[in-house]
């Protein structure tokens, strides 16, 4: 959040955790909904200023307030109509416009398969814009950087350049655009490494933190910027 502090989120459970972000450990967790988390498909966390949302595969937007270590705290839901067959694993806070911005990972519907859609919730209007903010091109990524795909897992903004970084799984890369949509660069991360990254966010150090799933137990890899 603002003041540096890590959060994470369940997988398939509405809980929260709140992480040490040298060693990783546990500091808290709390839980939405009551008496049992609830259940959802879970892909990624935003937080602006005191409110924290969550995001579903499906496009199930979760808002609602930080919860004390054990707490069950109460939620609201914002069904966004995105695409048809939008799969969802990003979602970052845009502060010059006021919004959240939702890539798309894959299509199951028939789509132009040669971008990828980046989504824009205002947060002003309460609204999705119909239109995409970003389209990344899989031409140009190939052209310029030999990256044949790009499902993006993550999204965060650089607050010192206010540039994007796009984190992508199944081809690991980063790719960096700038604010006005522009593919600046692509790295490749090593696959050894990054099995199956799938969460990307910038400390206040400037710190880039991607974490992974896959595994027993979630790995998180810090790179200085």
């Amino acid at each position: 959040d603002e003041t540096g502090r890590l959060f994470a989120h369940g997988d398939e459970r509405g809980v929260v955790f709140q992480l040490d972000p040298n060693t990783g450990s546990v500091v808290k967790k709390f839980f939405l909904g009551e008496p049992k988390p609830i259940r959802a498909d879970f892909e990624d966390i935003a937080i602006v200023g005191k409110i924290f949302y969550m995001i579903t595969s499906k496009g199930k937007l979760y808002e609602f307030l930080e919860g004390g270590n054990g707490e069950r705290v109460k939620y609201t839901i914002t069904k966004l109509e995105l695409p048809r067959g939008c799969n969802i694993e990003g979602l970052c806070y845009d502060p010059t416009a006021m919004s959240l911005l939702i890539p798309c990972k894959d299509f199951s519907d028939r789509v132009d398969k040669r971008q990828r859609p980046i989504f824009s919730f205002s947060l002003k209007e309460g609204k999705l814009d119909p239109k995409p903010r970003f389209l990344l091109s899989l031409l140009q990524l190939k052209a310029k950087f030999d990256v044949d795909d790009l499902s993006p897992t993550g999204i965060v903004r650089n607050p010192s350049t206010g540039n994007f970084f796009i984190l992508s799984s199944h081809t690991p890369v980063v790719v960096e655009l700038s604010a006005s949509g522009d593919i600046l660069d692509c790295v490749k991360l090593p696959k050894e490494v990054h099995g199956q990254p799938e969460g990307i966010t910038i400390l206040p150090d400037r710190t880039l933190l991607i974490s992974n799933e896959g595994m027993k137990r979630g790995i998180i890899v810090k790179y200085p910027m």
